[in-house]
């Protein structure tokens, strides 16, 4: 038996996902959202680095508190704007760095391959992620996209196994 993390990085939301393989069962144990926002827009900076300390604070807990053996995360995108893809990138490297500190290196994996694994589909939009899981695990509820594609992240990676 053996439980993963998933991780679906973001510096305002960051989804975690944890499930449990046994043999070919997989089964859904927790999930959750870890909700950034600053709170003084005057400060941005100070308020990115209070965002990433607690994004690793919060990813250190869930380790510390449901022991996974295994984490994953996706692989970061490059998109039109440059600033949210170094905000992204600084979350994702600190999901990283938490999982590391807790003697796991996350397997990487790319969104469309998340998806092909989850769905059948490279190119499922989230609607679609989201049905899938709930077939999967059972009657999930999910409080956002980035819950849900971090237990498609846990998948993949308990599938890729």
């Amino acid at each position: 038996m053996t439980f993963f993390l998933g991780i679906d990085s973001g510096l305002r939301n960051t989804g975690w996902g944890i499930i449990k393989k046994d043999g070919t069962k997989l089964t859904y144990i927790t999930s959750g959202v870890i909700k950034t926002k600053a709170d003084n827009q005057q400060d941005i900076y100070k308020s990115d680095a209070l965002a990433l300390k607690k994004i690793y604070d919060m990813i250190s807990n869930v380790i510390m508190q449901y022991q996974p053996s295994r984490s994953a995360i996706e692989n970061t995108y490059i998109n039109s704007n440059p600033l949210s893809s170094i905000k992204l990138a600084q979350a994702r490297a600190v999901a990283i760095l938490a999982c590391s500190m807790h003697n796991m290196i996350p397997r990487e994996y790319q969104a469309s391959t998340i998806k092909k694994v989850v769905t059948g589909k490279g190119n499922a939009d989230k609607i679609e992620v989201n049905k899938m899981i709930t077939l999967q695990l059972g009657h999930i509820k999910t409080e956002t996209s980035d819950e849900s594609d971090a237990i498609a992240t846990a998948i993949c990676d308990a599938l890729s196994n």
